[in-house]
């Protein structure tokens, strides 16, 4: 069966008409052109014929509708078969002239609005409907018996609902039926359409679930997301009249193909689950896809619609993305093979991880007494000692549990590296949650109690340790992959210093400090991060961060480096070493989890890549540079507050080839409090770090996301600043950045006011 998309289009009456129908032209393959009373303008239609000859894939058909007074084609008008037939045949006698005008063939017929609804359900109507079809028919013979068979496939042919009188009466009379499916509409839990409010944006991740349905099991959900409806189709129906019609058409016909392409997918039982949500979980799934390898995501309710799990083969509900036991149970019960956890939630729980192992569910990533003898910054950081690789001074061990008796030993230890600042860390965190500086005794006794607090609460582990704080610094860190018998390779570094919160905003790669001298202090970084590995036989891609002192070019103490912690897991911001080194991360972690299961990549082996079979330490050249910056939905106002609220429009950047966005967001996505608030990630790669940045600033003045509040602005001052311009920013830059929002803030709204946000798009 060869399914094809359809478009309702060319429709105008006054001012309103259905819009879009020149870029909505590449991603369907029928159109439906108005050509009745609610056509209005028969220039609007002309044009959408001429547009059509400029595709040549494209099939013309002809959408007559009902003549009412609106002109909207309707409303239901009291009208008897012959003269139901004439109107018919009026209007597609209309649209055929303007088709033969400029060459083209009448390829079917659609009834529009109330006409059809009215032919599907009533036999006599529909008779007339056929009989005007048969009018233009190539085959047409005034004498023909309506049971005669017919040969002719260049009959006009007649699309509408399958099992109604669209059907039995293009039977009866030997037109060749289309039975379709709505894309963009609701169906109630009777299969009726729900027709939708012109004005209102279509829901993309409702339009990506219906269709995969329908694709996948030949049924569709009715609007009460319960009552299943089976349904049969051969062309699927969108519409150019909805303000973001041209993303629904495309959004289909992503969906349409790569239905057809898992439909021809060398059949293989390794099913991948990914543990995750948002763009992580999307950047997976597009890796796994190119593999050949099914996926199944799992999703809480409040991501029911979220796009990956409509990305994705197979897609779960669970209570939440932590809860160990009820992931381990759905990867048993639906034969997963592999477990991916992307960032954050499980990629560090290293209980989590020996539990897949118990099971033989290979878990994509490093082994689990890797993640947690790294997941105690302190055993690190004693590791590291052991190396003789450079630590920040601080604490020899643990501070006791009694905050009296911590208080003392730490006030000790403060003496011991040079005085204040410092910072109180938790021994567990991550993700800048669990540190606190001090600058004096009396907020020394304070921070110890509210780390340990805080620590316990989130990581169940209220052990703390200090560390001295150096205000004139950089973050800088190293990617490392090791295949887990000692060989290891790194792909340079990242700077991340650009932080709020402790949690990175700017990342790029390489560092800006290494890219014009200072190569004898990146050779000690590298080998630093390569030693550090090695000793652990680390297995699967990981992250060493270093602390890099910079009090300017004429300090002693510039260039001086720190160990600060190894990240076992991929991180947000791998997609900028991706570019700079054209490789994938994720398929290395698939390939290097899988190379021992009996199934053969399409692609490159991984030990083709790095040649770790003899025991070479390949050391990549990064080619370039790229900058990432993090989309969030924050206030940088009010101390970066999480925005949530409905997505209301989105404007992506032109698709450069030097331009990669990971994103999770579509029109209608509801950003809540309940996640983390990052939007997309916006890569870019440039010949040069200057080329980069004039490139990232295109790109940013290019991106619209209205709706909740993000951090976009901000942003855009950072790149326009001089010190981030010549690559002088340390992890204090952002308190230097003055900022202010074009926007206000409403303390109290009267009774009779309406806030309103007004976006200018152009």
């Amino acid at each position: 069966m060869n399914l094809t998309i359809n478009c309702d289009m060319g429709e105008s009456y006054g001012i309103w008409k259905m819009g879009n129908d020149e870029e909505i032209m590449p991603h369907v393959h029928l159109i439906n052109v108005a050509c009745g009373f609610h056509a209005g303008d028969p220039n609007e239609m002309t044009k959408t014929i001429k547009l059509a000859k400029l595709y040549p894939h494209i099939k013309v058909g002809a959408h007559p509708g009902l003549p009412d007074l609106q002109g909207f084609g309707r409303r239901e008008m009291i009208m008897n078969p012959d003269e139901i037939e004439n109107m018919i045949v009026y209007q597609v006698g209309a649209l055929q002239a303007f088709l033969n005008k400029e060459g083209l063939p009448l390829h079917h017929v659609k009834p529009h609005g109330s006409l059809y609804n009215m032919t599907a359900r009533d036999e006599l109507k529909c008779d007339a409907l056929c009989k005007a079809i048969l009018q233009f028919s190539n085959n047409h013979n005034d004498n023909k018996n309506i049971d005669d068979e017919v040969t002719d496939n260049n009959n006009i042919k007649l699309i509408g609902l399958a099992n109604s009188y669209h059907e039995i009466c293009a039977k009866k009379y030997n037109i060749p039926f289309i039975p379709e499916f709505f894309a963009d509409l609701e169906y109630d839990n009777k299969g009726k359409l729900i027709i939708t409010r012109k004005h209102d944006p279509i829901n993309i991740n409702k339009v990506i679930r219906h269709v995969e349905v329908a694709l996948n099991a030949n049924k569709i959900i009715a609007n009460d997301n319960t009552t299943e409806l089976f349904i049969r189709f051969e062309t699927i129906c969108v519409h150019s009249d909805t303000p973001n019609s041209v993303e629904v058409a495309k959004t289909v016909n992503d969906v349409l193909k790569q239905w057809k392409v898992n439909k021809h997918m060398q059949e293989n039982n390794i099913k991948i689950l990914i543990a995750n949500r948002g763009e992580i979980a999307i950047r997976i799934i597009e890796t796994c896809k190119r593999l050949k390898l099914k996926t199944i995501a799992v999703y809480t309710e409040q991501d029911e619609y979220s796009l990956h799990t409509l990305k994705s083969d197979e897609s779960v509900l669970i209570s939440n993305y932590t809860n160990i036991d009820e992931i381990l149970e759905i990867c048993k019960n639906n034969n997963v093979t592999a477990l991916h956890p992307g960032y954050g939630f499980l990629s560090e729980n290293h209980e989590f991880v020996r539990k897949l192992e118990n099971e033989n569910i290979i878990f994509i990533g490093p082994k689990s007494e890797i993640i947690q003898n790294f997941g105690l910054k302190h055993y690190a950081r004693n590791l590291a000692r052991q190396l003789n690789i450079p630590i920040i001074p601080g604490s020899t061990n643990l501070l006791p549990k009694n905050d009296d008796e911590a208080f003392q030993i730490a006030k000790n230890d403060v003496n011991q590296i040079g005085g204040y600042p410092i910072l109180i860390k938790a021994t567990g965190g991550g993700g800048g949650i669990g540190m606190q500086i001090c600058n004096n005794d009396n907020e020394l006794l304070l921070a110890i109690q509210q780390c340990r607090n805080k620590a316990l609460l989130y990581f169940n582990n209220n052990d703390i340790y200090i560390e001295k704080y150096y205000p004139n610094s950089r973050h800088i860190e190293v990617q490392i992959f090791g295949n887990g018998n000692g060989e290891i390779i790194h792909l340079g570094t990242r700077e991340c210093s650009i932080q709020r919160r402790y949690q990175k905003i700017i990342e790029e790669s390489p560092s800006p400090f290494f890219l014009n001298n200072n190569k004898n202090i990146l050779d000690d970084l590298y080998n630093c991060a390569i030693k550090l590995a090695q000793s652990v036989n680390y297995y699967s891609v990981g992250t060493i961060e270093f602390l890099l002192i910079d009090n300017g070019p004429n300090d002693n103490e510039t260039g001086k480096f720190y160990f600060l912690e190894m990240n076992t897991r991929l991180q947000v911001e791998h997609g900028i070493t991706e570019m700079v080194n054209n490789i994938d991360l994720v398929e290395w972690m698939i390939q290097l989890s899988l190379k021992d299961y009996k199934f053969q990549f399409n692609h490159l082996l991984l030990n083709n890549i790095i040649d770790f079979n003899n025991h070479i330490q390949y050391v990549y050249l990064p080619n370039g540079h790229s900058i990432e910056v993090r989309i969030y939905a924050e206030d940088s106002n009010h101390d970066y507050i999480p925005s949530s609220g409905l997505i209301t429009f989105i404007k992506w950047p032109n698709h450069y080839h030097w331009l990669r966005i990971d994103t999770w967001i579509t029109i209608g996505t509801k950003i809540t409090s309940n996640y983390d608030p990052l939007l997309a990630k916006i890569m870019v790669y440039g010949n040069s770090r200057d080329h980069t940045i004039k490139r990232m600033n295109k790109v940013l003045d290019q991106l619209i996301i209205s709706g909740p509040i993000t951090n976009l602005g901000l942003l855009k001052t950072i790149f326009q600043n001089e010190d981030f311009i010549i690559g002088n920013t340390t992890t204090k830059f952002i308190k230097s950045i003055s900022y202010t929002p074009n926007g206000i803030y409403v303390l109290r709204g009267g009774t009779e006011t309406t806030i309103q946000d007004y976006q200018q798009l152009d």
